[in-house]
């Protein structure tokens, strides 16, 4: 084990979490939209304080690649990687919702983690495992569709979790027994994100700080807004 840092910052929530090489481990959250910034590196600093490490003795720095809150990844990454350009440690990108997707109870065998991507769309990130207790593996890549559509074609017993499930308008489409009691669920957990960190890290990927960026589900409104004016323009030259 290395004396590791790990970062998650794709929903409203974010998530420090550090531990050591003697096995102490910390962890917390702060949770309150566009707070990200504020509230990161101050968690940062007493979580390390927490087990008795200082920023120069990280070995590994891993941080959620979302998708998710564009701020917020944004904020995440450039932390990670700043970190990492400081002390030398290596970084490692998780897969946000495979983080979240571990917060399903044990007994579920096949999961939807979903964010919301706005205009009656989701992200939907699919998991799934023969029996109970076995490791979660992805079903495909994720996707953006809508939700009528994810909806007509999602398994039989399939159980949603996510932040797109902490809004009501999304919530209020879901059919009864799809959604699992606690809405605990669908923030991250910073024990599985740190776990997720350590594992992804042991696979012996290492990724680089200089050209690791966070996986958005789709291009934010002032880079759709950007695309349209060259489209516009492009179609202008032609005429």
């Amino acid at each position: 084990m290395r004396n590791t840092l790990a970062l998650e910052t794709s929903t409203e929530t974010t998530i420090v979490a550090a531990c050591s090489r003697d096995g102490r481990r910390a962890g917390d959250s702060a949770t309150g939209c566009r707070r990200h910034g504020r509230d990161l590196i101050p968690l940062i600093k007493a979580m390390l304080g927490h087990i008795g490490l200082a920023i120069r003795d990280l070995e590994l720095i891993g941080v959620g690649l979302g998708p998710g809150s564009y701020t917020g990844l944004r904020i995440g990454v450039t932390a990670a990687k700043t970190l990492a350009y400081a002390t030398g440690a290596k970084v490692v990108g998780i897969d946000s919702p495979l983080a979240l997707a571990r917060n399903a109870p044990a007994e579920a065998l096949e999961i939807a983690v979903l964010v919301d991507a706005q205009r009656d769309n989701v992200y939907v990130a699919e998991f799934g495992r023969l029996e109970s207790g076995l490791p979660l593996v992805a079903r495909g890549a994720g996707r953006v569709q809508s939700i009528a559509s994810w909806l007509a074609a999602r398994p039989a017993g399939q159980l949603a979790i996510g932040p797109a499930l902490e809004s009501p308008r999304i919530r209020a489409r879901m059919p009864p027994g799809l959604i699992s009691v606690g809405c605990e669920v669908n923030q991250p957990d910073w024990r599985a994100v740190l776990d997720l960190v350590l594992e992804t890290h042991e696979t012996g990927r290492r990724d680089d700080p200089w050209s690791l960026e966070p996986h958005y589900s789709r291009p934010s409104a002032a880079e759709e807004k950007r695309l349209a004016s060259l489209a516009a323009a492009a179609g202008d030259g032609k005429s």
